[in-house]
């Protein structure tokens, strides 16, 4: 039985979701504006080429089509770097229960059409991909994902997504209070 936390983060991985078929190759290409850098929260290993997609998204993909070459993933834990929600310390045993879900979740959603693989290969990309904030407007969650796919061999950076996306589900904390409402 699923419990009230798990229903949350159910809720709130759309973000997660779209970013982890971005990062497989399920994208549209923009049209590249000038614009201001994307926010930095030092997550990925570069942020110079972003392009703003819109008002919440920046996001890079390597000219060269690198990622199509890639038939298989390595998948990265998922990093929590979110300390705080609402002026609360978040618990490192949340932090490793939404990692958790979440790295199974991106896995489920990639799982049909690519392989996560644990060994490199010419044909791997490595996923990365991290929860760097989690604020509340409102009564909706708001979480800043930032992930990017690097070569498995040379770890140069093949794509990369920064995205803030506010949760469908409508609550009064996050996923440990019980005053949460879905």
């Amino acid at each position: 039985m699923k419990t009230q936390s798990s229903k949350l983060i159910a809720k709130c991985l759309s973000t997660l979701v779209a970013c982890a078929g971005l990062m497989a190759g399920l994208v549209l290409m923009g049209c590249k504006t000038e614009q201001a850098p994307p926010p930095r929260s030092g997550f990925l290993s570069s942020y110079t080429q972003m392009e703003k997609v819109d008002e919440t998204t920046w996001r890079w993909i390597d000219p060269n089509n690198r990622l199509a070459s890639y038939n298989k993933f390595i998948l990265h834990p998922v990093t929590v770097q979110a300390e705080v929600y609402e002026g609360e310390k978040i618990s490192p045993e949340t932090r490793e229960r939404v990692s958790n879900y979440l790295h199974e979740a991106i896995v489920n959603a990639l799982a049909d059409r690519y392989p996560i693989v644990s060994t490199p290969s010419t044909d791997t990309g490595e996923i990365r991909v991290g929860i760097t904030d989690a604020t509340k407007t409102g009564l909706k969650l708001n979480l800043c994902v930032e992930g990017e796919i690097q070569d498995s061999y040379s770890a140069v950076q093949v794509a990369s997504v920064v995205a803030s996306r506010m949760g469908k589900a409508h609550l009064g904390s996050w996923w440990d209070r019980r005053t949460l409402r879905i």
